[in-house]
């Protein structure tokens, strides 16, 4: 039996379809704490395929391109196989938007989206500085457990096996403080053995800009002015009266 045609189809030859594209789909404008500021450009090319060929002609028409408020745009080389397409910001941009922009081929419209985005800077730090350094004294049976109270300005007598107990306060601009201790003993008698007691204790400063090494040079007893990111330290040394001494930081 013979097989017949009783209707006529259209068959889509799709081996030449058109792609369209942009060199660029996306720029991140660079602003400060309220956004980016007007006069900022950036650029993106168009381009199109008409299957694995570039096509020699597209246009892009800068009337017809729909752009966020606050940003112009201009066109360049339309016609040619790649049209370049140049946004500007004509106010502060604050928040992320997108530009439509109609790519013409062979008088084909084909909609591309080019989006913009804002990097806000944070807002400046305050500078903190040294307001005041308080160093007191107390002594102690004990040269573990902190002293909570007793503590004062003038050195005191500690006796034998006891410990003397140093506490240093600084306080900063913003009313914020830092607490730091260091302990040292009244060593015991021995077998005909001499009393040692504390003779004095000296308190310097140094900045610097580490936090873990220890500086080597540059102490003083005047508390320096420490910038933004630098660290103040602070060391005690307690002689004896056997002309030894322990240092703490």
């Amino acid at each position: 039996m013979a097989v017949k045609s009783a209707d006529q189809i259209t068959i889509v030859d799709v081996t030449d379809a058109y792609s369209v594209g942009l060199t660029s789909e996306t720029y991140t404008f660079v602003g400060g704490t309220s956004g980016a500021a007007s006069g900022q450009t950036c650029t993106t090319k168009a381009y199109a395929y008409c299957g694995s060929n570039q096509c020699d002609v597209v246009n892009v028409n800068a009337g017809d391109i729909t752009c966020p408020t606050g940003v112009s745009v201009e066109v360049s080389n339309s016609g040619s196989p790649t049209p370049t397409i140049t946004f500007k910001l004509t106010a502060a941009l604050t928040a992320a938007c997108e530009a439509t922009i109609p790519v013409v081929v062979d008088g084909i419209t084909i909609y591309k989206k080019f989006s913009f985005a804002v990097a806000k800077a944070g807002n400046n730090g305050t500078s903190i500085t040294i307001k005041s350094t308080s160093v007191t004294y107390v002594k102690s049976t004990s040269g573990t457990t902190t002293p909570t109270s007793g503590w004062q300005e003038d050195i005191p007598t500690v006796g034998q096996g006891e410990y003397l107990w140093t506490k240093t306060v600084v306080t900063y601009s913003d009313n914020t403080s830092t607490t730091s201790y260091s302990v040292s003993r009244n060593a015991t008698n021995g077998t005909n053995g001499t009393s040692v007691t504390v003779r004095s204790t000296s308190v310097t400063y140094v900045k610097s800009t580490s936090g873990t090494t220890t500086p080597t040079s540059g102490w003083d007893p005047s508390i320096p002015t420490v910038g933004e990111g630098e660290y103040l330290w602070t060391k005690t040394v307690v002689t004896y009266s056997d002309g030894k001494s322990t240092t703490a930081y």
